[in-house]
C-alpha cells in the first residue's frame, strides 16, 4: 500500500485571512486546512501524517509470516486450559508491555550501583555498606549482566539453593537481593520483585524437594512441545534454570550424547560437558533443531507452558528447584559416585552432594526414574505411586 503520509504539506497561504495552509489527502481527495499560527499548522500536519501512517498499517493485507504466527498462537493456546487461555489481543498487549519494559529496564549491576549510591547518601554505616556490597557482588557474579525484568523467582531459588553455606547465611543473601529488587521496582526497571515468592531458608534444614518417577512422568506427559525439551533437560541432565534459558540447540550433540554448557552460560563461568542419558535422548530427538534457543524465542511460552504442565500434573505448589534436585538424587542413587554427580551438576566439590542427596532415594526407584521415556511414560503413570525414598 502506498504511503500517503508524505503528501501532507505546510506552506504559506494566499488566503485573505490566514497565513498558512496544510494540504493533506483524505478519502481519495486533497483537502486544505488554514492557520494563522505556524506552530499550530505544523502540529496539525504532524498529527495528520501519523494518523495516515496508522491507517495505512491497518489497511495493509496480512502477510504469510503474520498468518503463520497466528496459526502458531492458535496451536499453542488450544493446549492450555480454557480458563487460562489468552486471546491474541492479550498476547500482543503482553508483548508490547514487556518490550517497553525491557527498553526501560536496567541490569542487576546497574541497579546495585544505584542502590549503593542511595545507601551512601542516606549516611548508612560503613559496615552496612560493605555487607550490601559483598552480598550483591556475589549475586552479580552470576546475574550482573541480566536485565532485572528477566530474573524470575526460579532464578532466585537457584541462586540460593546452589550456595554451599548455612541457611542463616543464605537468608542474609536473600535479604540483600530482596533489597536490590525492591529498588529495581521503585526505579521502574521491573514490574515485581521476584524475591517475594522465593524460598526462605529456615535455620533448621528442610528436606530437599524431589519428584517421584510417577510425578515426573505425569509432568512431562502434560507438557506441550514448546516446553518439553527444556523440562526434560532439567530433569535428566540437571541443568540450572538460568542455563536452560540460555541453551541453544547447537550446544546439544545427540549423536555424541552430550550437552555443552558454555562458560558464558554457566553459573560457575566454567565450561562443562553434561552427558545425555538414553531416556533424555528419546525425549529430545523428535524436537531437535540445528540451532535456536531450546526454550524458544517467545519467553511467555516457556513461563506459561511450565505453569500449565505443573497445574495439570497437580504439582502446585511447585517444590523449589525440583528438576535439578530430582536429577541429583536419582543420578547419585543410580551411579553411586558423588564425584561424577558433582561434575554433571557443575559443582566445584562434593560437599553439597554428601550434605543433601546421600540416601535420598532408593536404587530401585532410581531405576524407574531413568526408564522414563516418551513410550514408557504412560506405563509409569499407570503404576501405583512410588515414594522416592
Amino acid at each position: 500500500m502506498r504511503d500517503l503520509s508524505n503528501k501532507v504539506t505546510v506552506s504559506d497561504s494566499n488566503h485573505d485571512r490566514y497565513k498558512y495552509r496544510v494540504r493533506y489527502p483524505e478519502g481519495g481527495k486533497r483537502k486544505n486546512k488554514y492557520f494563522n499560527n505556524k506552530d499550530e499548522a505544523n502540529k496539525f500536519a504532524a498529527k495528520t501524517r501519523k494518523d495516515i501512517a496508522k491507517d495505512g498499517i491497518k489497511a495493509a493485507p496480512i502477510t504469510d509470516p503474520e498468518r503463520r504466527a497466528v496459526d502458531t498462537f492458535r496451536e499453542f493456546a488450544c493446549e492450555l486450559p480454557k480458563k487460562t487461555r489468552p486471546t491474541l489481543a492479550e498476547v500482543v498487549d503482553y508483548y508490547i508491555q514487556h518490550t517497553n519494559l525491557r527498553d526501560s529496564s536496567l541490569t542487576c549491576q546497574e541497579v546495585a550501583d544505584k542502590l549503593l549510591l542511595r545507601i551512601q547518601k542516606e549516611g548508612r554505616g560503613k559496615r552496612h555498606q560493605d555487607d550490601v556490597t559483598s552480598r550483591l557482588d556475589r549475586f552479580n557474579e552470576d546475574y550482573g549482566d541480566w536485565l532485572t525484568c528477566d530474573v524470575s523467582t526460579e532464578i532466585i531459588d537457584e541462586f540460593l539453593d546452589d550456595m554451599d553455606v548455612a541457611n542463616q547465611t543464605k537468608l542474609n543473601y536473600r535479604n540483600k537481593v530482596n533489597q536490590l529488587f525492591t529498588h529495581a521496582v521503585k526505579l521502574g526497571a521491573c514490574e515485581s520483585n521476584p524475591v517475594e515468592h522465593a524460598i526462605k531458608p529456615k535455620t533448621v534444614e528442610s528436606e530437599i524437594g524431589v519428584l517421584t518417577p510417577h510425578q515426573t512422568a505425569v509432568l512431562l506427559g502434560a507438557a506441550n512441545d514448546a516446553v518439553l525439551p527444556g523440562l526434560a533437560i532439567g530433569f535428566f541432565a540437571g541443568l540450572r534454570e538460568s542455563e536452560i534459558q540460555r541453551l541453544n540447540w547447537s550446544d546439544i550433540d545427540l549423536d555424541e550424547g552430550h550437552i555443552l554448557v558454555k562458560a558464558k552460560n554457566a553459573k560457575s563461568a566454567q565450561r562443562r560437558i553434561v552427558n545425555v542419558s538414553d531416556n533424555l535422548h528419546e525425549w529430545l530427538l523428535p524436537h531437535a533443531k540445528e540451532s535456536g534457543r531450546v526454550i524458544g524465542e517467545v519467553p511467555w511460552q516457556w513461563r506459561c507452558g511450565k505453569e500449565f504442565a505443573r497445574e495439570a500434573a497437580g504439582l502446585i505448589p511447585w517444590p523449589s528447584n525440583a528438576a535439578r534436585h530430582s536429577f541429583a538424587s536419582y543420578h547419585l542413587a543410580e551411579h553411586k559416585d558423588a564425584g561424577k554427580t558433582s561434575l554433571e551438576l557443575g559443582h566445584s566439590n562434593q560437599r553439597i552432594i554428601f550434605q543433601h542427596y546421600r540416601q535420598l532415594v532408593r536404587p530401585k526407584v532410581a531405576e524407574t526414574y531413568w526408564s522414563i521415556t516418551p513410550d514408557e511414560a504412560e506405563n509409569i503413570i499407570n503404576m501405583k505411586g512410588e515414594k522416592a525414598s
